[in-house]
């Protein structure tokens, strides 16, 4: 009988950074093509109103500010903590999972090549995600304010 992981493990040993490579090009290639047919789907006059607009500039301001709240509340917290956190963990509170861990990771290793925060900036991450499902569940749902293109749900 052929042991499948033992076989993908030595695969990915052998390989190892040819397999990383393929797969980073791979969820790109994906990620690309995902974007064109969605686009290509959505007429100009649709997405390029001035709502969308202003939704797309409200969430690039809400991103910000929730990054920088992170921060302060960071070092708010050291001020009482015995043993201090590091404020990126904080930055990466947003629902943005997991570029916002991974940036701040970045970040930090760019300051000190012996930090490694990724893990522990997952968490403030994925609770930014719970936050931000929990306060959407929250908004009541009316399907017939929902638009899609000119034609609402209710088919008025």
């Amino acid at each position: 009988m052929v042991d499948w992981g033992k076989a993908l493990e030595t695969f990915v040993v052998g390989f190892g950074g040819v397999f990383v490579t393929l797969i980073i090009l791979y969820v790109g290639i994906v990620t690309i093509f995902l974007g064109l047919c969605i686009g290509a789907a959505m007429p100009a006059q649709v997405f390029l109103q001035s709502s969308s607009l202003f939704i797309f500039f409200l969430g690039m301001i809400a991103f910000a500010f929730s990054t920088a709240a992170g921060l302060v509340l960071a070092k708010i917290m050291n001020l009482f903590l015995k043993d201090k956190i590091n404020p990126l963990i904080g930055a990466a509170g947003v629902s943005a999972v997991p570029m916002a861990a991974r940036v701040a990771q970045v970040v930090a290793r760019e300051a000190d090549k012996r930090n490694f925060i990724l893990m522990h900036a997952m968490g403030p991450n994925v609770a930014g995600t719970i936050g931000t499902v929990s306060a959407a569940g929250l908004f009541p749902f009316h399907p017939d304010e929902m638009m899609l293109g000119s034609v609402s749900c209710s088919g008025r």
